[in-house]
């Protein structure tokens, strides 16, 4: 059975969609492995299930269709609108993917982090986004152009500001397979030194945390990018977290691997599994443990879970 069944098992599982013989294996399989331990305990922190989850069977999961995923997204977020339900939780575009990261930030404000000079003119292969999925308030402001609230559909072109409030999410697919989803009480600015072109792509986060899936990367120009202050995360194909405080940076990668540049030089290339931090050694429960209390003394912020219906397996490490 593929990496990716499995996973797609776990998603089903984590929702409680699998018959009693299918539920068995997956535990089993759980048992067995740290990796899928680490992946389901992954899914239930972000609450990315719901879409992949639809598509599991008593004996294996269906490949999903990554191509009608946006249809699905924006009939689903109508239908939340229209019965006034709980918000979309839009995160299952970032599970399972070639690429996943994941951004929090907690520093100044967007207006000082956003002092840019304009654009070059749009050259050949320059795109835009387009919002695939949203819930709550949301809202653009193009360049030159007054601040609107988004809808399913708006496009999004190189130096739009886009900003969620409270309890607001959204979801802006860039091209193919990759896209970025943002929480509420976020705010970022989409391509910030150079317009958005095919595999080419930063997005410049103020406030608040981003979570982006990545298609596989061909060729040396293609590149996916996170900007937050003076450190840029770049994704070589990989699933990592990152978490700031104001200018202190940790990232955990879990899979593949990642470069971290600090003004502009590279200072370091991290390998799965491991860690990096802007202030030397990282303690594994700062970094991993969800449930910090508040008034840690270094300041990091705190991950809240979402309600689980089943335990969740964690694993700390003390490095």
């Amino acid at each position: 059975m593929s990496k990716n069944i499995k996973r797609r098992a776990i998603l089903a599982y984590n929702q409680g969609l699998l018959s009693d013989r299918a539920r068995k294996r997956v535990e089993e399989h759980l048992r067995t492995s740290e990796e899928a331990r680490e992946f389901a305990a992954t899914d239930r922190l972000y609450g990315q299930w719901r879409q992949q989850a639809a598509q599991a069977t008593e004996e294996s999961i269906a490949q999903v269709d990554w191509s009608r995923m946006d249809l699905a997204l924006q009939r689903e977020a109508r239908r939340q609108t229209r019965s006034n339900a709980p918000l979309l939780i839009l995160g299952a575009i970032a599970v399972a993917a070639a690429a996943l990261l994941a951004v929090m930030r907690f520093g100044p404000s967007d207006r000082e982090e956003f002092a840019r000079p304009k654009l070059e003119a749009p050259g050949p292969g320059a795109i835009t986004g387009q919002v695939t999925a949203i819930a709550g308030e949301v809202f653009g402001t193009p360049e030159g152009r007054e601040r609107r609230a988004l809808s399913v559909g708006d496009r999004v072109p190189s130096l739009m500001r886009i900003e969620t409030g409270a309890g607001a999410q959204v979801h802006v697919k860039l091209w193919e397979e990759t896209g970025f989803f943002l929480a509420e009480e976020t705010s970022v600015l989409v391509a910030p030194d150079h317009p958005l072109h095919g595999q080419d792509a930063r997005i410049a986060l103020a406030r608040g945390s981003i979570t982006s899936r990545v298609a596989p990367l061909d060729g040396e120009s293609a590149r996916y990018e996170i900007e937050s202050g003076a450190h840029l995360v770049r994704v070589l194909g990989t699933h990592f977290g990152v978490t700031r405080n104001d200018d202190d940076v940790a990232v955990r990668i879990l899979e593949g691997r990642v470069e971290i540049l600090f003004e502009g030089k590279s200072i370091a290339i991290i390998d799965a599994p491991g860690e990096w931090s802007s202030r030397g050694p990282v303690s594994g429960n700062r970094l991993h443990d969800p449930n910090l209390p508040p008034g840690e003394p270094d300041g990091w912020g705190l991950v809240h879970l979402p309600p689980v219906t089943a335990a969740t397996h964690w694993q700390l490490a003390d490095r």
